[in-house]
């Protein structure tokens, strides 16, 4: 197998890991999850945002996996991954682990998946 093939390959597979990913958190937010209702009252969204940002996570998901739109997807996808970074850095991590509600110490691992997303999304920007 040549090297660009082998390239070809494990961008697709991230792309697919990511996708599932995506797809997961949206659907906790298009479902209505209570959990993510009150998250996003929390910060001070209105309750139909909670319901948006589900949408564009789950076309953003799809998107990743049709060639054509994978390039605009994953920019989608950073951006969204950078809005939630600098939200969460702007309301401190500990905010962030009052409103999960758990008691656990989430904060710091939702920033290192949230920055290991956007990362990853740039590099197959740059790749696709």
């Amino acid at each position: 197998m040549n090297q660009s093939k082998g390239k070809t390959i494990f961008v697709w597979l991230v792309q697919i890991v990511l996708a599932l990913l995506f797809l997961g958190a949206a659907l906790g937010k298009l479902t209505s999850n209570p959990q993510w209702i009150e998250r996003f009252r929390v910060y001070g969204y209105p309750d139909g945002f909670c319901m948006l940002i589900g949408v564009l996570e789950a076309a953003g998901a799809i998107g990743l996996l049709i060639p054509r739109t994978a390039r605009y997807a994953a920019m989608g996808l950073r951006v969204r991954c950078i809005a939630r970074g600098c939200r969460l850095h702007s309301e401190g991590v500990a905010h962030e682990i009052r409103s999960a509600g758990s008691g656990t110490r989430s904060g710091p691992i939702i920033i290192g998946v949230n920055t290991t997303q956007a990362i990853t999304l740039d590099f197959q920007f740059r790749v696709l």
